[in-house]
């Protein structure tokens, strides 16, 4: 009984170790390039310089940061991340799972978690205003906030994601954060995310040692 017992306990934290790490790792970038809270303006040399490490199989630019968003009086702050939907794919498998509507994030649309969305009584089609902090940052000027297009509605199983992040385009998101060009960093995924700091030193050789390479 004892050994059936601890066959079961052990077999049980196996699968929900196996299911949080799929989880989490569906979300998160396995490595990220960034340079000490500077945006990389000219990234896509760097990106190509990164491609060629061994073991590197995606590569994918993005701003982020903390926004408000409203709706028919309800408010919350969740994270926005500005993505590239051409690369968005290779490191991130919230396209895989779509709950609602596409993914789609175009100059004027937001993909939403699915608890972001139940506590804004958002749905596809909704529109929401989205504020940036930038916009109280200079008390003289009054700056209206971004009109954005729900277009889809995503569903990780997590509720620290589905109910802290939105995805747009990079250039709303530039927009929101008074950024003319460039990114924050750089997500990247690799073979193994469990090897991550191998491939982590790599890069970090490829890229040079002006850039921060974490896992």
């Amino acid at each position: 009984l004892g050994v059936a017992v601890l066959v079961i306990v052990l077999s049980v934290m196996s699968g929900f170790d196996d299911m949080w790490s799929e989880k989490i790792l569906s979300f998160n970038s396995h490595i990220t390039v960034s340079r000490d809270g500077q945006v990389l303006e000219d990234y896509a040399p760097l990106m190509d310089d990164i491609r060629r490490a061994e073991g590197v199989t995606g590569v994918a630019p993005y701003v982020q940061g903390l926004v408000f968003f409203t709706h028919k009086g309800r408010v919350y702050t969740p994270i926005i991340r500005g993505v590239d939907p051409r690369y968005e794919k290779e490191v991130s498998r919230i396209p895989e799972h779509m709950r609602f509507g596409t993914f789609s994030v175009g100059d004027d649309e937001v993909v939403v978690g699915r608890d972001l969305a139940a506590q804004m009584n958002l749905r596809v089609g909704s529109q929401v205003l989205v504020y940036s902090p930038q916009n109280f940052t200079e008390p003289d000027e009054m700056h209206l906030p971004e009109e954005l297009k729900v277009t889809g509605i995503f569903e990780l199983g997590m509720w620290e994601f589905d109910v802290g992040y939105a995805l747009t385009s990079l250039r709303r998101a530039r927009e929101l954060y008074k950024m003319e060009e460039g990114v924050h960093g750089l997500q990247l995924r690799d073979v193994d995310p469990l090897r991550a700091h191998g491939v982590a030193e790599r890069v970090k050789a490829a890229v040079g040692p002006t850039y921060e390479v974490t896992t």
